[in-house]
């Protein structure tokens, strides 16, 4: 009798006995390996002495790759050996044996698969103070137990801001990498270029296979255009409420105001905005890009402003009506 079972799996079968005759006689069960020690490849079975009638014993073997050797010995004869002992001490003998014959299964390395909007061919783009979030799955068609990691993160600078957890499970699994990259990561002021390599490998034995994806991100500084070209150069603030305040605005589809400074990036942020009369003495401040000058108690006339940004100064007049 044979059986055939990969390794990795576990033997578990149930071992009986009985006397074969109405009286009930002792029975002892015990089982040998015809080519090999059950104990030193650890099979677990008890034997059993003078038992009245029927025994049953099972029998456990978990195949664990460390034991074999399947290139030397691939094919375990197991003898179970019973014995009924009568009153007058008589044994009667019957033996069973069983072929185990073990083999491995063919192994095919789990797959990886990046999932979050705007990924093609494993990259992404992404700007300064953007969060960077990918889905990162590892699947084992064999539903064995897989482990997924991040192994390696390389680029201009070194990373140590991200969020990744490494993880295991069966079958399949997942883990997110969230990163929120600002100016340090720019290459001076050129985009950044970043790897991030994953590993996923499973543990189907005598044969693990392991696979390697990597994502490339690259950071970006914020597109900061100059759009004030044409910014308002008069307002009215007579009562009206109407054209009321200077400020870099414009009015969008909508009748929303729409900020038109340039954005705060990498290469330059907002710091002022300071306005003069024509005889040079300041009349306003704000540190506020949003700022809405109301001209308060200021005569009709022109006024000069200057916009400051940390690497840059724009300059530009406006008149005050009524």
């Amino acid at each position: 009798m044979g059986y055939n079972y990969f390794l990795g799996q576990t033997i578990d079968l149930d071992i009986s006995a009985k006397d074969g005759q109405p009286d009930m006689d002792n029975v002892n069960l015990r089982a040998v390996g015809s080519n090999f020690d059950l104990a030193e490849y650890g099979v677990s079975f008890q034997d059993k002495t003078n038992v009245p009638g029927t025994v049953t014993t099972p029998f456990r073997w978990s195949l664990d790759c460390d034991k074999f050797n399947l290139a030397k010995l691939d094919s375990f004869r197991v003898y179970f050996i019973t014995e009924d002992v009568d009153v007058c001490n008589l044994a009667n003998q019957d033996t069973l044996f069983i072929d185990f014959l073990i083999d491995t299964l063919q192994n095919f390395a789990p797959s990886l698969l990046f999932q979050a909007e705007g990924i093609r061919d494993n990259k992404k783009s992404i700007s300064i103070r953007e969060e960077l979030s990918v889905r990162v799955f590892a699947t084992d068609d064999l539903k064995d137990s897989i482990f997924l990691d991040l192994i390696a993160v390389n680029g201009v600078r070194d990373v140590d801001d991200f969020v990744f957890d490494n993880v295991k499970g069966k079958g399949s699994i997942n883990s997110t990498l969230t990163w929120t990259p600002d100016c340090e990561y720019l290459d001076r002021l050129d985009a950044g270029e970043y790897r991030f390599t994953f590993l996923a490998r499973d543990d189907r034995c005598p044969n693990p296979k392991e696979s390697l994806l990597s994502l490339d991100v690259t950071v970006n500084d914020i597109e900061s255009e100059v759009v004030f070209i044409d910014p308002p150069n008069v307002f009215t603030p007579n009562g009206d409420d109407e054209n009321a305040f200077f400020g870099m605005y414009r009015l969008d589809d909508t009748g929303e105001l729409i900020n038109i400074l340039p954005l705060d990036n990498c290469e330059g942020v907002f710091v002022s905005v300071n306005i003069y009369n024509r005889w040079g003495r300041e009349v306003y401040t704000s540190n506020d890009r949003d700022f809405q000058w109301r001209g308060q108690g200021m005569a009709a006339g022109v006024y000069f402003y200057q916009i400051k940004y940390s690497h840059k100064t724009y300059k530009g007049s406006v008149s005050i009506l009524f």
